[in-house]
């Protein structure tokens, strides 16, 4: 987010230069007309200078006063520290010295730039552009197209990712499930409570566990011995429920039932990687606690996370404490809010010391993915800002060339050149620097994406139809924005434009 902020800063610079230029013919006589009356060049430049520093130490304010409000609405949810004036008075106070520099970067070449020309051929009215000038402005819009299309590259990846995480199969069935907190309740309440939302015909089954599996709940890891070897896996406390509940799918073996729950020392059922990877055979004991059988791999944690080797592990009745989690099963097709009401209800009444509101399961896991989102969506922030801070300067820019070939302009008219013509004329230009910032800045988004990326052991993979959608939507509008201005100018009346010089 700091080499984003600090990019669309320079962008923004580079975008305040090359508006400051555009705007070179209107200011260019009032500039030499105080040239003629006296004022040096310093103190000239020192003023279009302190403009540049007052618009982004105005714009500092404005940011503070942003700040402001979005601590006091939902929006501060996505910050993960508060920005409170009062609390960060030492960082807005540094602060300052960042819009005073780039006002001083933005404010220098445009100010020693509009100073340059003789009085004399200002104050006659004639204006043209230099060669080298035109180079040097094209080179400026190309890097901030270069960083426009790195962002929005970035920013496609990382919500395709974060869509693919949310939406991709889990090997489980999470649809049609109530989770509530458990940590108040023992064997007891287990069984009435459960008793008692059973009474619900809408209530499928009800189960009980350690916790959200696929959430970011901590899950205990075990170290036990197997025919001699140490096998290492993760052991999800359940209850014989639980299997049911999440429509998981037996390979071999048994599921559990209620007598297992009254062996001294539990059951277990592994998932299919952990029999592979250690040679589990089935009806053998780990740690003398029978493994009944074997099932289908399924994410038990987070996407951002590899399926390791893993166990169910029904817990013996009156042993290893009580349950944390209760998950409540709803039939198809019924009315979950109705049942999320009656669930509540049914809570509060039996428990009213519980404070805590159950949550639909599909929430939960989307909550899973919460700083994903929030970053998924302050880049597209980024993205879109960048477009538009790169379009306004394309829109100066061809302002700038538009005053300074007015005359061209005209004359190609008299000779008969359509209005289409002269726009396609310009768009020639433009769509050429878009072409070479699109293929230099392909390899860095790539390249971004794809570390940004590792953080996940399941992840999207990178299509070339991603790419040209994002060329194609910065084409468009950029595209649009040069027609605009050119059809404004080449609609002007010739005579206008030839009569003057």
């Amino acid at each position: 987010m700091l080499s984003l902020g600090i990019i669309s800063l320079l962008t923004a610079i580079i975008n305040y230069t090359n508006f400051s230029i555009a705007n070179a013919p209107d200011r260019i006589k009032s500039i030499n007309t105080r040239k003629v009356l006296g004022s040096s060049n310093f103190v000239l430049r020192m003023s279009l200078i302190s403009e540049a520093v007052i618009l982004c130490l105005l714009s500092y304010i404005i940011t503070i006063l942003l700040l402001y409000y979005i601590n006091t609405t939902f929006l501060k949810e996505f910050l993960t520290a508060s920005v409170a004036i009062e609390k960060n008075i030492k960082i807005y106070i540094i602060g300052i010295i960042i819009p005073i520099v780039a006002g001083l970067i933005a404010g220098v070449y445009p100010a020693y730039y509009i100073t340059s020309f003789p009085a004399a051929l200002a104050l006659k009215g004639t204006f043209s552009l230099s060669p080298t000038g035109v180079k040097f402005r094209n080179v400026l819009i190309g890097f901030q197209y270069i960083i426009t299309f790195i962002i929005i590259i970035a920013a496609s990846f990382i919500y395709s990712q974060n869509y693919y995480m949310q939406h991709t199969d889990l090997g489980f069935n999470k649809d049609q499930i109530i989770v509530t907190n458990f940590e108040w309740g023992d064997n007891s309440a287990r069984d009435f409570l459960s008793n008692e939302l059973k009474r619900n015909p809408h209530i499928e089954n009800v189960g009980f566990a350690n916790g959200v599996i696929s959430s970011n709940t901590s899950i205990m890891s075990w170290g036990r011995s197997y025919n001699g070897n140490r096998v290492d896996f993760t052991a999800f406390p359940v209850d014989e429920n639980m299997f049911d509940i999440l429509e998981l799918t037996l390979i071999d073996g048994r599921k559990f039932s209620e007598l297992d729950k009254l062996s001294p020392n539990g059951a277990l059922l592994m998932n299919e990687t952990a029999i592979k990877q250690y040679d589990i055979k089935i009806n053998d004991q780990i740690a003398d606690i029978p493994i009944l059988g074997t099932f289908k791999d399924f994410h038990f944690k987070p996407m951002n996370t590899a399926i390791e080797p893993m166990a169910l592990f029904l817990k013996p009745q009156n042993n290893w404490g009580n349950f944390l989690t209760a998950y409540i099963k709803v039939k198809a097709k019924s009315n979950m809010f109705e049942t999320m009401d009656f669930v509540k209800k049914t809570i509060k009444k039996n428990y009213p010391e519980y404070t805590e509101s159950p949550m639909f399961y599909d929430t939960i896991l989307q909550n899973t993915y919460q700083n994903e989102k929030y970053v998924s969506a302050l880049v597209s922030l980024f993205g879109f800002a960048s477009i538009l801070i790169s379009i306004v300067g394309v829109f100066g820019l061809v302002l700038l060339e538009c005053h300074s070939k007015e005359k061209k302009i005209g004359v190609r008219r008299v000779y008969g050149a359509s209005v289409n013509q002269i726009i396609l004329s310009f768009n020639k230009i433009y769509i050429k620097i878009l072409v070479l910032c699109f293929v230099i800045s392909v390899p860095f988004g790539v390249a971004i994406t794809k570390k940004w990326m590792e953080n996940f052991a399941y992840r999207i993979s990178i299509s070339w139809w991603m790419f040209l959608l994002v060329f194609i939507a910065v084409l468009l509008i950029t595209v649009a924005t040069v027609s605009v201005q050119v059809f404004k100018s080449a609609n002007n009346n010739p005579v206008d434009n030839l009569k003057s010089e």
